[in-house]
């Protein structure tokens, strides 16, 4: 999709957005089009899209061997189970906000039900494009860092904290 995107088959190459992939293959999966092997010479959309699959895939083999593929199926249980809990919140949220506001449809002389049913779908289509987006970047960038490599990384932790001591009260006198 995002080949498609920024670098449409019904374009010339030379209008293509080069810049904008770049962006969006670091955002979205940390990699550069240089390490996926791509380059803005390429005039051909399909030949793109294939160098990009396999060199995600190959990332994304990569990861699962360290990682083991135990860990990883955990990891893309974890990342779909959240993923699709908090989008689909977000949904339910959003089509209560439609609801409120689709009476108003009538007012403009179309149907609001129509209006609703064609709305909330088009809700429930990007909320699907939403959770798969969010699926592969969360896949794609997230790493493990043991404790010692953490500290080395962000420095040593703060110390814990001390317990103050009360002090008695004195009397006056």
């Amino acid at each position: 999709d995002y080949v498609d995107r920024h670098c449409p088959a019904n374009k010339d190459h030379s209008e293509w957005d080069w810049t904008a992939l770049s962006s969006i293959l670091r955002e979205s999966f940390g990699v550069s089009p240089e390490e996926a092997g791509l380059s803005p010479s390429e005039d051909n959309n399909a030949a793109l899209k294939e160098k990009l699959k396999a060199a995600l895939r190959s990332a994304y083999a990569e990861k699962t061997a360290k990682l083991g593929p135990e860990s990883m199926k955990d990891f893309e249980k974890f990342f779909m189970l959240q993923t699709v809990d908090a989008l689909w919140k977000d949904h339910l949220l959003a089509l209560d906000h439609l609801k409120e506001g689709i009476g108003l449809r009538g007012y403009g002389q179309r149907d609001p039900l129509v209006e609703y049913k064609k709305e909330s779908f088009q809700l429930f289509e990007s909320m699907k494009e939403a959770i798969e987006e969010q699926i592969l970047q969360n896949l794609f960038r997230f790493e493990i860092v043991r404790e010692e490599d953490a500290d080395a990384r962000f420095g040593e932790p703060p110390p814990a904290p001390r317990e103050v001591e009360e002090a008695a009260p004195t009397s006056g006198g």
